[in-house]
């Protein structure tokens, strides 16, 4: 009785359990965060590596086949990585499979005003609702205060408020947009113009606020709604004849 065991042989290159990986990691994970685990069977042992590390971003134990960071990732600098992970056997006979890393956005930038400052009009005259005009566009364009986020998502849905209680009475501002409008109707006579902050957070968790408000002027233009009136309604002169 003779017993034949038909061995792989060891020119037969080793056989990775996925063609593509595909995994996510979080941004600002410290570095020699496990993203996944590679695999290849054969009959012999593999050691494994990589043939591009995407600017030394990653790295792979060549027995375990764990593929780790080696520094905290950044979405805002690139959202995706494409490795190409090589299993090798003892004869020398290379496998390939790809591995995408997707890096998730974490809510790690504040939002910034676009401007230093804003200012703008709106005539007496106006009725209550009314859109302020900026005061530094030629086409009369609503004033809004705008700012921006470099996150993604609702990290970058931003929502602005007016920081002051008083200025509240007076103005609102369109949460979404910024823009500006009244609330009452304005008298330049009694004030000529306004001056409050407005502040601006995101949507992500935790929220993130501007590091500062930003500062808005509104000027109130005069119409002719006022009379003349005398300083008295009645004067008195007196004659005196000097002898």
């Amino acid at each position: 009785m003779l017993t034949v065991t038909v061995a792989t042989s060891s020119s037969t290159a080793p056989v990775f359990d996925e063609e593509e990986y595909s995994v996510e990691v979080a941004e600002n994970e410290p570095y020699g965060t496990v993203i996944v685990v590679v695999h290849a069977s054969c009959q012999s042992s593999v050691v494994y590596s990589l043939s591009d590390i995407s600017n030394n971003l990653f790295n792979i134990d060549p027995s375990s086949g764990v593929i780790f960071t080696t520094v905290p990732l950044d979405f805002e600098l690139e959202s995706v990585h494409n490795l190409t992970v090589h299993a090798t056997n003892i004869a020398g006979v290379v496998s390939v499979a790809s591995v995408i890393v997707h890096i998730v956005d974490m809510n790690d930038n504040r939002p910034v005003f676009s401007a230093m400052s804003y200012s703008g009009n709106v005539s007496e005259a106006m009725p209550v609702g009314s859109y302020i005009v900026d005061s530094n566009s030629a086409r009369h364009a609503p004033l809004v205060v705008q700012a921006t986020d470099v996150d993604t998502g609702p990290n970058a849905l931003l929502t602005y408020s007016i920081a002051d209680s008083v200025a509240q009475n007076v103005f609102e501002i369109d949460s979404a947009t910024g823009a500006v409008r009244t609330k009452v109707v304005l008298d330049r006579e009694v004030r000529s113009f306004y001056q409050f902050t407005v502040s601006v957070h995101d949507s992500g968790s935790p929220s993130l606020t501007a590091e500062s408000d930003v500062t808005v002027t509104v000027y109130v233009d005069d119409i002719n709604d006022t009379p003349p009136a005398f300083s008295q309604q009645v004067c008195f002169l007196y004659h005196v004849q000097l002898e």
